[in-house]
């Protein structure tokens, strides 16, 4: 705002001012603060406060375009990477490529089974002694201790070149190979409990299928994206002002609890704006 010099200066201000009416000119205080207001020989000026700029939206909401999910991956990966293991149950989480624009996320978290929670939980109600003795005097127990490692879920995200959405797919690695990709593995290891009622019956978001890994061609679940969009529009709002890493948050959230996949709460905080 400028004034020039014969129409108002600074003792003109202070006059009007004080003819204002109090309710006026408490709200002039209130939305510039008066003491931002400066001269100069010519001008009155009025100096703002400095606004924080706002992050970059999403250009193409509920949908993705490749740089926003590869921001997002990336943004996902460095907030786990500063957290290490104090980032709940997720083992790893990784980011790969898989060509000049194409990338997805690994997440690996262990695959719950009723015998590593007993071996747990057995190993904690002995003592340092107790279980030092049991592996010298129990060969059985030793070659147990040396089989392989412990069955993990890997969840693989990528986009979707059709829906542009983030598309799901789960997978169990066991190098016994005991958890084959069928319909009984799916409900007995991977989907909880609460949620095999809906998803036997009439699917979740879209359903729940089988299909071929794009990138290793292997026999894997996945969640089909036909719905993704409508689904994240009404979880977050038609036009909403968000970041693509808040958008995969909140994607995880929507679609992965069906599958046992839950974004660690010290994550979530991390990426909020």
């Amino acid at each position: 705002m400028t004034v020039e010099d014969g129409e108002m200066g600074e003792a003109a201000w202070a006059e009007r001012s004080s003819e204002m009416p109090q309710p006026l000119l408490a709200h002039i205080g209130k939305t510039v603060p008066l003491a931002s207001i400066t001269t100069t020989s010519r001008h009155v000026q009025m100096v703002l406060p400095n606004i924080a700029p706002m992050p970059p939206s999403l250009s193409v909401f509920p949908h993705l375009t490749d740089a926003e999910f590869g921001q997002a991956c990336h943004a996902l990966s460095h907030a786990f990477q500063q957290r290490g293991i104090s980032s709940g149950e997720w083992q790893s989480l990784h980011v790969i490529n898989l060509g000049a624009t194409t990338t997805h996320v690994r997440i690996t978290k262990p695959l719950p089974t009723p015998t590593t929670h007993d071996a747990s939980t057995n190993i904690a109600n002995h003592d340092d002694d107790e279980i030092v003795q049991v592996f010298e005097h129990d060969p059985e127990v030793l070659s147990s201790a040396l089989a392989p490692p412990a069955p993990v879920v890997h969840y693989d995200v990528l986009l979707s070149p059709t829906y542009r959405v983030p598309v799901l797919y789960i997978s169990i690695h066991d190098l016994l190979h005991r958890y084959p990709p069928t319909l009984n593995t799916l409900y007995g290891h991977v989907v909880p409990e609460h949620f095999r009622p809906q998803v036997e019956s009439v699917g979740v978001i879209g359903g729940i299928t089988i299909t071929n890994h794009p990138a290793t061609g292997k026999p894997v679940f996945f969640i089909h994206p036909c719905r993704t969009a409508e689904v994240m529009e009404a979880s977050i709002g038609e036009s909403a002002c968000i970041t693509a890493e808040e958008y995969l948050v909140a994607w995880i959230g929507a679609l992965g609890e069906s599958v046992g996949l839950h974004v660690p709460l010290c994550l979530a905080r991390a990426l909020e704006r």
